[in-house]
């Protein structure tokens, strides 16, 4: 008689270790798209962003907002965001531009916003992995749920706190209710390739 033992890799790891395949390659590039049920785009708008990473090197992309388009540059702690003038600016420049009074939370401080929130595709797909729930795996990957705290936090928009000597008010944090997040993973040659989440 003989044993026959077969390992099965941990789903989180086998995502971790596909998102670590895409972080270590020497460059990649993506496009993130997002839409919403009633067809305007969802936070931030819906053009796509395009971007492009360098292993220890530079990472480039672009957002769009209310028909403008910012152009930016980063490499570890330090960002460069190019306005749709032309010019050159910082996180903290454009922010004090914003609301130069640090009275709270303004449209034009939406783009530091987003930057300072910004992740790599990777590095987004590594954090989620430890929050994934009802894994299963599919002909090209793995498909999931993120937990109802996960999905609650995922849909909770950045905010900006006013300073205290303006004394202004930050407007109340929305209620996120009943919050529900699918996840599909593509993963192709041992590297994740797309990734879809669809929330409510």
């Amino acid at each position: 008689a003989g044993f026959a033992m077969v390992a099965h890799a941990d789903p989180k790891d086998d995502i971790t270790t596909a998102a670590k395949a895409l972080a270590d390659s020497p460059n990649y590039s993506w496009t993130t798209t997002t839409a919403n049920a009633g067809g305007r785009g969802g936070f931030g708008g819906g053009a796509p962003v395009n971007g492009k990473t360098e292993k220890d090197g530079y990472t480039t992309y672009n957002i769009s907002m209310r028909q403008s388009a910012y152009d930016v540059v980063a490499k570890g702690s330090k960002t460069a965001i190019k306005t749709p003038e032309g010019t050159w600016t910082t996180v903290d420049e454009m922010e004090k531009a914003a609301d130069p009074n640090g009275g709270g939370f303004s449209p034009a401080m939406m783009v530091p916003m987003r930057v300072r929130s910004f992740k790599s595709p990777a590095d987004e797909i590594t954090e989620m992995a430890g929050k994934l729930e009802n894994i299963k795996k599919t002909d090209t990957g793995y498909t999931a749920n993120l937990s109802e705290a996960a999905a609650k936090e995922a849909m909770s928009f950045p905010r900006a706190a006013p300073a205290p000597a303006a004394g202004a008010e930050a407007p109340p944090a929305p209620d996120i209710k009943d919050a529900k997040e699918t996840v599909t993973i593509t993963i192709s040659n041992g590297a994740i390739t797309k990734l879809e989440t669809h929330m409510t």
